[in-house]
């Protein structure tokens, strides 16, 4: 039986989850790999993926981060690979196979691209996907425009990014395969695709494949990318009331929160 206090402090934790939707929609700790690429370029500890890595512990308190010498052996205990190109080693047949099978089994793939040096075949082609160069944004900064606005990567709790992608000497994705553009460079090509859980296979996880590692750098990544990763490491979207009262549960105290609907 519920309280007669119960309705007042249930509008209440509505009202906090509007005010403020982030303290209702932390996610759980992950636990997160990155590939080597160099040192400021490494996704786990380079000074370029470290806004990144601040994002993430805010949004999911308790992560931790660790660096892969290859992407060999059992990687199911990894919630998301962030794997960088610029300055990294392209990856064998074995990497790929792989990588592949990890996203196939419920992993998660952010890809970093590139236009200039390796190409990104060998990290894209496993999921039928190709970049090339893209010639409109070989200036000193190029923008992209969010045109998938309807995505639940742009509609999750955290919304759509407030600033577009940017980018210089770009690649741009030539190769959709499994999927969907995001983002689009203005008077280019796709900036930014992905693919949801359960799109190659049952139980499969998601795949982020972004062209230009600028939009990773600090002051650019929460304005320009950070809603999207944040949004897909939630999906699918906790939109339940009943999610709701376990997140308000969660902000004020179990016991405080529970007592409300105590007979």
């Amino acid at each position: 039986m519920i309280s007669k206090k119960a309705p007042r402090f249930l509008w209440y934790a509505i009202a906090v989850a509007l005010v403020c939707p982030t303290c209702l929609i932390q996610g759980r700790p992950l636990t997160i790999a990155g590939n080597i690429a160099g040192s400021s370029y490494e996704p786990a500890s380079g000074v370029i993926y470290s806004e990144m890595r601040s994002r993430l512990t805010e949004d999911f308190p308790g992560t931790t981060f660790v660096t892969l010498a290859a992407l060999t052996g059992n990687l199911s205990g990894f919630d998301l690979l962030v794997l960088n190109r610029f300055a990294s080693q392209a990856l064998t047949l074995a990497e790929q196979t792989n990588l592949h099978s990890y996203v196939l089994n419920g992993g998660n793939l952010l890809y970093v691209g590139e236009d200039t040096g390796l190409s990104n075949d060998s990290f894209t082609n496993p999921f039928g996907i190709a970049m090339a160069p893209d010639p409109t944004t070989d200036i000193a900064i190029a923008f992209a425009t969010y045109t998938n606005l309807g995505s639940p990567f742009l509609t999750g709790p955290f919304g759509a990014p407030s600033n577009p992608p940017s980018g210089s000497d770009a690649a741009k994705i030539i190769t959709l395969g499994p999927s969907v553009e995001l983002a689009r460079w203005n008077g280019g090509g796709t900036a930014i695709s992905a693919f949801g859980p359960n799109t190659l296979s049952a139980g499969a996880g998601f795949g982020v494949f972004v062209t230009d590692a600028n939009m990773m750098t600090p002051a650019r990544y929460s304005l320009e990318l950070g809603d999207v990763l944040s949004n897909a490491l939630l999906l699918p979207e906790p939109s339940s009331l009943a999610c709701l009262l376990l997140g308000a549960a969660g902000c004020f105290g179990r016991r405080r929160f529970f007592r409300a609907f105590r007979a």
